[in-house]
Order: structure tokens, then sequence, then C-alpha cells
């Protein structure tokens, strides 16, 4: 929060000013009550939360078709539709049971087709937006971005979302 004061003799009906930046600094961009800022930058889905949290942030949750599209927009302006992004989303606590990593609660999903599943036998506990379908367990999403699983350990997805 930024505070101004102005002097009286030059403003003589306004006596204190503020603005509030809840989402400032480089690339923030506010939707609702949330706060994203993508990275281009490669890592693993645990690194990422890490980066996030350091910020004061968290992976991003999805929590309506609406919240989607706005994510899906804001890569698009940053011209980075051609990767795929790490979600909060994961079922590291308990397989099969997706769970936000912000610990709000999963009321909305976009399933990429076929989608959660474990590819070949392999550990998919983190969720990505793939660049061209949907959400993927340990794999990607696609525009308009859906989910996929994704081997927490894979470097495959280069931006994140976060929000604060």
């Amino acid at each position: 929060m930024i505070f101004f004061t102005l002097s009286r003799q030059f403003f003589p009906s306004l006596y204190l000013v503020f603005i509030i930046l809840r989402c400032s600094g480089p690339d923030w961009y506010e939707f609702g009550e949330f706060c994203y800022k993508p990275f281009e930058v490669k890592k693993t889905w645990h690194d990422a939360r890490r980066a996030c949290r350091a910020l004061g942030a968290e992976l991003v949750s999805i929590l309506s078709m609406t919240e989607h599209f706005v994510c899906v927009n804001t890569l698009i302006y940053f011209f980075l539709a051609t990767s795929d992004v790490w979600t909060g989303l994961n079922d590291l606590g308990l397989p099969g049971m997706f769970s936000w990593s912000n610990e709000h609660m999963v009321t909305f999903t976009y399933w990429a087709p076929g989608e959660p599943n474990s590819h070949d036998g392999f550990s998919e506990d983190c969720v990505e937006m793939l660049h061209q379908v949907g959400w993927i367990p340990g794999e990607t999403l696609t525009l308009p971005s859906a989910g996929q699983e994704n081997e927490c350990t894979s470097q495959n997805t280069s931006f994140l979302f976060t929000y604060r």
C-alpha cells in the first residue's frame, strides 16, 4: 500500500489521497481477488512452488472457466502459448485425490481428453496446463488450455502463474 499526503495550502479540500496497489511490481496482473505473474523459467513442480512461495505466492489454482481463460489470455499476451504451464493441482497426498497446493477446494476442472491417468505406469502427480487442449496430470494443457497430469520432476514446462 502506498500513501501520499498533500499539503492543505496547495489542496485545501484534499487531506489525504491513498492508492492501494495490490498487484504492484513488474508483470503482476489482477483478476478478482488474485494477482498473477507469468515466469519464463523451466523448473520442476516442486522448484516452481518454492519460487512462488519465495515471493509470498503460490502456484495458480484455477477455480472457474472464467479464471481459466484469464490465465490462457495472459499466456497468449506474453507469447507463451507454445509452452505448458504448471498449476498447483496435484495428487501428491493421496493418488487420485486431487487438491490445490494452496488448499483451495477443487470445484472446477478442465481435463484434457483421457485425463487424469498414469501414462505408461509413471507416477503423474502434478497437473500442468497444456498449451493446446486441457489439464493433464503430469502432462500439459492445450488452447484453450486444459489440464493433464505429469511427473513432478519434469522440467518440460516453461511458465508458471502465481497469485498473492
